[in-house]
């Protein structure tokens, strides 16, 4: 008896689940997603501004022993997953993109390093090493009498990221060299986009 009279009172109430539903959405995925829902019941969206009203309308809920339909749940279901959409789509990637052309350049450049290391040396003429020219990179020896495999040769990097010119020797032992074959005694910086760099350490040629 005790729950038939608050089924009866909730009711009386006009506080059916589709009801409560539509006025708790703004506590749970923002006023936004409540216009959607009140829009497809031609209801007045700024009802569902009230704090009280909504909280109200989840004590009814509670109480009136009434559940979601399926098209309820259909609903909130398909309303979070556009908004959660919306918000990825609206976050920033430029940082993602520079990383990736980062990696994508220090990978280069070790490759660079690794032929140096592994093909015969035949002097600072001939060095294998990398060479960056219109934001375009190439492996290949300095006389240019072999290149790396073709997706090293005139590749922009990931994103098509700017990338400052320049170029880099090794010599056998992997050690960045000048051009009279002499190792290099500082560093060698490439920079990506405004901030990122790329920076090949003189006598080991790491690149980090």
């Amino acid at each position: 008896m005790i729950s038939e009279d608050r089924r009866q009172k909730s009711d009386d109430r006009g506080c059916s689940g589709e009801e409560a539903v539509r006025r708790a959405l703004p506590a749970l995925l923002g006023l936004q997603a409540a216009a959607v829902l009140d829009r497809s019941h031609g209801l007045d969206p700024a009802q569902g501004a009230n704090r009280s009203r909504i909280l109200s309308s989840v004590f009814c809920l509670l109480t009136s022993g009434k559940g979601f339909t399926l098209m309820e749940l259909v609903m909130v279901i398909v309303i979070i997953s556009i908004l959660a959409v919306s918000a990825w789509m609206a976050m920033p990637r430029t940082d993602l993109k520079l990383a990736a052309a980062v990696a994508d350049f220090r990978q280069a450049v070790r490759h660079a390093h690794h032929l140096a290391m592994t093909r015969e040396y035949k002097g600072a003429t001939a060095a294998w090493g990398i060479s960056v020219s219109g934001n375009r990179y190439t492996i290949a020896r300095a006389d240019g009498s072999e290149t790396a495999e073709p997706e090293y040769v005139n590749q922009p990097l990931s994103g098509n990221a700017a990338i400052s010119d320049g170029t880099v020797r090794f010599n056998g032992l992997g050690e960045p060299i000048a051009a009279s074959g002499a190792p290099l005694a500082t560093d060698t910086t490439f920079t990506i986009g405004q901030s990122r760099t790329v920076i090949i350490h003189a006598q080991t040629g790491y690149a980090e």
